[in-house]
């Protein structure tokens, strides 16, 4: 795994290994709880997974390792900060900005990043096309205003943040 983010914490063997349970659990936690959706809308002609099942089938499908998933976290509260405080969200929300957030996360980490071919595949077809996802990934990054860097105090703070809540890494 090669990064952009040239931290000695990154070094460590643990930011290679596969995230653990409780980095899943929290994970989850974080997703549910940043997007707050004004009415349950289940009228959709699709029906998405439950969002915390939905997160652990990504993250095992394509065995995320600690950086991919902690880098995707720094991502959505960047995305979060961005949104107004009382902001409501529509079905689907948070399981859009999770895809979104691992698939860049990756391409600024990795040197063979996900594409969205592999993430269709984690997904599955009948709930979103190719072109979705990339539009996804698209407006994602325009949310976030195409900013991938992550300087070192940001990156060590979220790592604290993670420690502090006993989140084994």
């Amino acid at each position: 795994m090669a990064t952009n983010l040239a931290y000695p914490a990154l070094n460590e063997h643990s930011m290679s290994k596969p995230a653990s349970a409780e980095l899943i659990d929290f994970t989850t936690t974080s997703m549910c709880s940043f997007f707050h959706m004004s009415q349950p809308q289940r009228q959709k002609s699709h029906q998405l997974p439950d969002l915390p099942a939905f997160i652990t089938k990504i993250i095992h499908d394509l065995n995320l390792p600690v950086l991919n998933v902690v880098v995707c976290l720094i991502y959505v509260h960047r995305l979060k900060s961005q949104l107004p405080k009382n902001y409501e969200t529509e079905y689907g929300t948070a399981h859009r900005v999770f895809i979104s957030s691992i698939l860049v996360a990756s391409k600024y980490v990795d040197d063979v990043p996900i594409t969205a071919r592999k993430m269709l595949d984690s997904v599955g077809k009948d709930i979103w096309s190719i072109k979705d996802i990339i539009r996804m990934e698209r407006a994602f990054l325009s949310f976030i205003q195409w900013d991938l860097s992550i300087d070192r105090s940001a990156f060590d703070s979220y790592l604290n943040e993670l420690r502090e809540n006993q989140i084994v890494l």
